[in-house]
């Protein structure tokens, strides 16, 4: 997935390091004619995973490590319709002991604005044990030198 650069960020995203961009999708839409709520957290879910590929977190997969999600919130701002096209942005705002706390954010751009931001918890955890771990320099590394690509 591509992440768009920095200066191809609207304003209010530019302090995301990761921002990527989906097009709505007709069945993207319930009954009520707007985009579903659950589909916002796929949009975090989008970029969460566009984050953690690109900041080589994956390549700690091979060891059976990997970050799973504990928990997401998210704020429903303004409706989304189709046509629209969207930017899904995060950042990583808390390293914990265990935890990473992660900030997004859905940028319509028919709109010109956020419609809806949230927060997910995932937790660093290894799949061989069955359980969460601490969060390794290396990992801290990564989010280090992913977080230094705002604008």
């Amino acid at each position: 997935m591509k992440l768009l650069e920095p200066s191809q960020k609207p304003e209010p995203l530019r302090i995301f390091p990761v921002v990527v961009e989906i097009p709505v999708q007709w069945g993207d839409q319930d009954a009520y004619q707007h985009v579903n709520n659950v589909i916002s957290l796929r949009w975090f879910e989008t970029a969460r995973i566009a984050y953690f590929q690109h900041s080589l977190i994956q390549d700690l997969e091979a060891d059976g490590m990997a970050p799973i999600l504990a928990q997401a919130c998210c704020n429903f701002r303004q409706q989304v319709k189709y046509p629209d096209t969207v930017l899904s942005a995060c950042r990583i705002s808390r390293v914990g002991g265990k935890s990473l706390t992660m900030d997004h954010a859905i940028y319509s751009l028919e709109q010109q604005l956020i419609v809806s931001d949230g927060t997910c918890i995932t937790v660093m955890f290894d799949y061989n044990k069955n359980e969460s771990m601490m969060v390794i320099d290396q990992v801290q590394q990564m989010i280090e030198t992913m977080e230094a690509r705002v604008d």
